[in-house]
């Protein structure tokens, strides 16, 4: 017997019924893709909006970054300050450790007092001071910390208020005027975690070789970081047995990071900083790079305290 063939009527049925089931399937396809493409577009333009925040001139940036701060009366009138908080200190690269203890960080005109007192015999506290005219660093056990030695290296980083940021009454975008020095260059738009930010090249009289950069952020104009690098080119020993011959470029670099900005009294000021000082070797023989991280959460800001001379330098 042959094949069983349906009906002309039940064919015709059979196929309607598909033709009809096809259509709210073929209507939600295209939907979706609409969806997805519009979403996509809408992506893509605000990517593209994200790239590209409009470009400033330098004296715009620095007039907003004041603003962000506080009125410009309200920045002027506070003669000092002095924030009080939570320190620690973590070896990230080579010897790994991590230290903890109070920290104090305090400010008067352009002098600047940073300490923290760590849990450790072996590393028992960093202090770093400027009292207007020299700078004074720790010395636990005998010994310049990593910090203590970039600083020593690159005293212009105090000398001229860059050290702790808008933090400091130092900090000299407060007072470019009497700051004749001091040269501020666009440099163009750079990504920090997720965050486009406006950089400005600082330079002046006293940095030397060093390279500091400013970042803003590009919506609140606030500052959120600072990198200071430098480089040693390769030295030739006076005997063969010299340890600081050696045939590699070494570079330093300190970054200086601030965070969770909240209105502390008077000013909004951010109440995480961070710096991390990364060096890599010069000398083959040595390990590889080093890392350390101190990092200060501030608790607590004091304005106008009255404080001695003695307390911005380091005995």
């Amino acid at each position: 017997m042959g094949a069983f063939k349906p009906a002309n009527a039940y064919n015709k049925r059979l196929m309607e019924d598909i033709r009809i089931m096809r259509r709210p399937l073929l209507f939600l396809a295209v939907i979706l893709i609409s969806t997805v493409f519009a979403s996509a577009q809408q992506e893509k333009t605000s990517d593209k909006d994200q790239k590209k925040p409009a470009k400033i001139s330098v004296d715009e940036l620095i007039a907003k970054h004041l603003a962000s701060i506080g009125p410009a009366d309200v920045i002027a009138g506070i003669k000092s300050r002095v924030m009080v908080g939570e320190g620690k200190l973590e070896s990230k690269l080579g010897a790994t450790f991590v230290l903890n203890g109070p920290g104090q960080m305090a400010s008067q005109g352009n002098k600047v007092l940073y300490t923290l007192v760590l849990n450790s015999p072996q590393y028992p506290y960093e202090k770093v001071a400027f009292d207007g005219s020299e700078q004074s660093l720790g010395l636990p056990n005998g010994t310049r910390t990593m910090l203590g030695d970039f600083l020593k290296s690159q005293t212009s980083i105090l000398r001229d208020g860059l050290f702790s940021g808008a933090l400091s009454t130092a900090w000299p975008l407060l007072d470019l005027k009497s700051r004749k020095s001091v040269r501020l260059e666009y440099a163009g738009i750079a990504k920090i975690d997720d965050r486009q930010c406006y950089k400005l090249k600082y330079s002046s009289g006293h940095t030397g070789d060093l390279r500091t950069t400013l970042y803003f952020d590009a919506e609140t104009y606030r500052h959120v970081r600072t990198t200071y690098e430098y480089t040693i080119e390769p030295r030739i020993g006076t005997s063969p047995t010299d340890t600081r011959s050696s045939s590699k470029i070494q570079r330093y670099s300190l970054t200086e990071d601030f965070s969770d900005f909240k209105m502390a009294g008077k000013l909004v000021l951010p109440m995480k900083y961070v710096i991390n000082i990364t060096n890599e070797p010069q000398i083959e023989s040595q390990p590889g790079t080093i890392s350390r991280e101190w990092t200060f959460t501030i608790k607590q800001v004091y304005y106008d305290e009255p404080l001695e001379a003695t307390v911005f330098k380091v005995s």
